[in-house]
């Protein structure tokens, strides 16, 4: 700021890049950011719950019909989906006025790898203590 004839103005630079523009929104809010993220990473959460499921129960089909695939080989498949597919179902559409924000992705694919990779290795152990007591019982 600067003091012009009794006015205070802003001093503006010789350099565009420095000159502070007018914000704009870069979307449209009909509904507010945290109810949308809200909804967003309760699908996210729904997701990983039934991938999971689905991750013990072909834990029990390999046991059940004797298929030789190991445990640790259905992990590494789910979470390269974790890290690499599921994500960029859930990123935003690239917008075409090219004010495109990298937060939401970084946000999606944290949320995956963090929740996912936790979700993934608690089915695995869970699914570990549970052959280790049908062992168990079988062997008596």
């Amino acid at each position: 700021m600067c003091l012009n004839k009794g006015r205070c103005v802003f001093a503006t630079s010789d350099f565009p890049s420095e000159n502070p523009r007018t914000q704009t929104r870069n979307f449209p809010y009909t509904n507010t950011l945290w109810l949308m993220q809200k909804t967003e990473n309760k699908m996210i959460l729904a997701l990983i719950l039934i991938i999971s499921l689905f991750q013990l129960t072909f834990y029990f089909l390999t046991y059940r019909y004797k298929i030789r695939i190991p445990n640790f080989v259905i992990l590494i498949l789910v979470l390269i989906g974790y890290y690499f597919i599921l994500p960029q179902f859930f990123y935003p559409k690239p917008r075409t006025d090219g004010i495109n924000c990298g937060m939401p992705i970084l946000g999606i694919n944290l949320g995956f790898w963090i929740f996912g990779t936790i979700g993934a290795l608690s089915s695995h152990i869970i699914w570990m203590f549970i052959k280790k007591k049908k062992n168990a019982l079988e062997k008596m």
